[in-house]
């Protein structure tokens, strides 16, 4: 092939590259964008089950504004309200965040710090009291998304501090214990 020829497969090419036009939805927004959010249509699940796992369950929301701590804050809230076996769930932001992961090669967690405003991506946990001494444990795993770029970090969150707000939905389980598990047949 000539060089006349690949010059004009080149300009062709170019040309096609300049006019060519980015894929747009309906509402003229490219593609990677939805507005408004899809809704959820029923009858899409019809073979989910659903089994109550303990009618004995207290559930608490609790909002958090920009600045307070959410791990130290669950602890007191879990304190104040004698939790004993409660899992939880949030949505929120937070201005900064430290996420641990386990080595187990060197058996200790690597933490890595986050001081940026972060959109809270996954947050789910628990709270539960020791028997013995009376202590609870608030234990999170989660991920977060940055604002500046979109890039996720995981793991456990050991301290988290609100940037905006953050609901965190607290579901609390009275335990069962031998003396109010039904009599064995």
């Amino acid at each position: 092939m000539g060089k006349p020829a690949i010059s004009i497969i080149l300009l062709l090419a170019l040309t096609l590259a300049a006019n060519a036009q980015p894929e747009t939805t309906a509402g003229g927004l490219p593609v990677e964008y939805l507005s408004p959010l899809p809704t959820p249509k029923d009858g899409q699940a019809p073979a989910m089950k659903v089994t109550e796992l303990n009618p004995n369950t207290r559930r608490f929301q609790v909002v958090f504004s920009r600045g307070d701590e959410a791990i130290q804050g669950l602890k007191e809230f879990a304190d104040r309200n004698n939790l004993t076996l409660a899992h939880l769930t949030a949505f929120g932001a937070l201005q900064s965040a430290s996420i641990s992961w386990f080595e187990a090669d060197k058996r200790v967690y690597k933490t890595i710090r986050l001081k940026e405003m972060m959109e809270v991506t996954s947050f789910t946990g628990s709270i539960i009291k020791n028997p013995a001494t009376g202590v609870r444990t608030v234990h999170v795993h989660g991920s977060v998304a940055l604002y500046r770029n979109g890039t996720v970090y995981a793991g456990h969150i050991t301290d988290a501090v609100i940037g905006p707000t953050m609901q965190v939905y607290v579901d609390d389980s009275v335990p069962f214990t031998a003396t109010s598990l039904p009599p064995a047949h």
